[in-house]
């Protein structure tokens, strides 16, 4: 069948031109809705014609003419038929003017169906329909296939229930799951943000792309953005570690000696590392320097703590020790542990943090204690020196303590109350005769030190005692 539809008196516009036209508005190739179209004319023509017969239809993109043909295998002789409706004879195909054909080729016959009608017509239509919604959703799929791992922008157009909808374009949506989500962040339905393509994955309902706000792609693609050193490959990033929405680590270092990284990095003001914040709702992110050392690497890590040393396990080389001041140690494990892990995950190490004792001069208190000490030693030796030096007065000593413990108790009185008496007259110790009981026990407590300590343990107690005298005169 050939047919040429092309603009008539009706004003009938030619179908190529509308399949331009249907290419453009689903942002498809041509090739494909015809390739579709094809395989639909193909279906509905065996559905008007019954049988096991081998279709070919064609559509000339010229004119667009469509052209029809069946497809006959010729065998020998009818012993050898099987098919009739995809096979004849030999002697069939010299009678329709194949007079050079052989047995085992294949042939083109021309057909021209009449009254293709209307379940025909609708069969292809459905057919089509569906073959250009397939096409759509594969062009969606190798279109977004390849952007996985970049940086889109999306609007956000839908809330259900723990997945927010983004539209990326008028006919492809994408969803952001709940562990992608930025804990705190709102997203009010028409809001214009940057996604992370997290994966693409083809479903019989076509193609679901998954995006992230929390991946560290996101965050190395804006820093990309933001920084032209980086993107230059002046700068490059090693390592990433987030707490989406909180807190970042980003490890960079550079190839040209005369560029500062953090320097280039945080830009005149902090303006470049403030514009990836705002993007990522205000998280804060630490820059470090990367390094091939282990000891240099976790200091950095672990910043803005302040790391004494860093030993690595000789038994398993990604376990390292930090040891810190014990004033450091909630710095380096941060809130929650936040600093600790974020360090490990940048480093990809286990790190341990132990807190160890500043070396330090000793104090007055130090000193005092000691002394202290000593002479509490020599109290308690004393008595029983003194006891194998004098026998004769550690004897009259036991006597005295036991005629105390014979001596017989005082009766015990009560002493009444007499202030509220206007007739009861306080009497107090003149003051002077106080001074000179606190003046004879000042000078009591200094023989008894100097015997006790003896001269070698006691320094300057002379000079002391002479001084007290001298004060108590006076």
């Amino acid at each position: 069948m050939k047919t040429q539809v092309d603009k008539d008196s009706s004003g009938a516009l030619n179908p190529i031109l509308a399949l331009q036209q249907i290419a453009e508005a689903r942002g498809l190739e041509v090739d494909m809705i015809i390739s579709g179209l094809e395989a639909a004319l193909v279906s509905a023509y065996k559905k008007y014609q019954p049988g096991n017969s081998n279709i070919e239809i064609k559509i000339n993109t010229d004119t667009g003419g469509i052209n029809v043909w069946e497809l006959r295998t010729i065998v020998e002789d009818q012993d050898h038929l099987k098919n009739p409706d995809a096979e004849f004879t030999l002697a069939d195909a010299h009678r329709l003017g194949f007079k050079n054909a052989l047995p085992g080729e294949t042939v083109k016959i021309e057909r021209n169906p009449k009254n293709f009608g209307r379940i025909a017509a609708q069969t292809a239509r459905q057919v089509i329909t569906q073959r250009l919604r397939d096409a759509e959703r594969t062009t969606v799929y190798n279109r977004y296939a390849e952007k996985v791992g970049d940086m889109i922008n999306g609007v956000v157009f839908k809330l259900d229930g723990d997945q927010v909808l983004v539209k990326l374009n008028e006919r492809t949506d994408a969803f952001l799951p709940r562990k992608e989500q930025i804990s705190g962040e709102r997203y009010v339905p028409g809001m214009t943000m940057k996604f992370y393509v997290l994966d693409v994955k083809q479903t019989s309902r076509g193609p679901k792309i998954t995006v992230s706000r929390t991946h560290p792609g996101l965050l190395r693609k804006l820093m990309e953005l933001e920084i032209p050193e980086i993107q230059q490959g002046i700068i490059e990033i090693k390592s990433i570690s987030r707490d989406g929405g909180a807190r970042a680590k980003v490890a960079i270092t550079t190839l040209d000696p005369n560029v500062e990284p953090v320097g280039a990095c945080v830009g005149n003001g902090g303006n470049r590392i403030k514009a990836v914040s705002n993007a990522l709702k205000g998280e804060k992110i630490d820059l470090l320097l990367w390094s091939s050392d282990p000891d240099v690497y976790v200091r950095n890590a672990l910043s803005p703590a302040q790391v004494l040393k860093v030993e690595v396990n000789p038994e398993d080389p990604t376990q390292v020790t930090a040891y810190v001041y014990p004033d450091q140690l909630s710095l380096a494990i941060g809130k929650l542990g936040q600093n600790v892990r974020l360090a490990a995950k940048l480093t990809n190490w286990k790190i341990d943090i132990k807190t160890m004792e500043p070396d330090r001069m000793p104090t007055l208190k130090d000193i005092f204690g000691e002394a202290g000490d000593v002479a509490k030693n020599l109290l308690q030796e004393t008595p029983a020196q003194t006891q194998s030096e004098n026998p004769e007065q550690s004897d009259q000593t036991q006597q005295t303590q036991q005629a105390q413990s014979e001596r017989p108790e005082r009766p015990k009185f009560t002493r009444t109350n007499n202030r509220n008496n206007s007739n009861f007259k306080q009497k107090r110790r003149p003051q002077q005769a106080y001074n000179r009981n606190n003046n004879s026990r000042t000078r009591n407590n200094f023989d008894d030190a100097i015997d006790l300590l003896g001269a070698d343990n006691v320094i300057s107690l002379s000079t002391a005692k002479s001084e007290a005298e001298q004060s108590n005169d006076e």
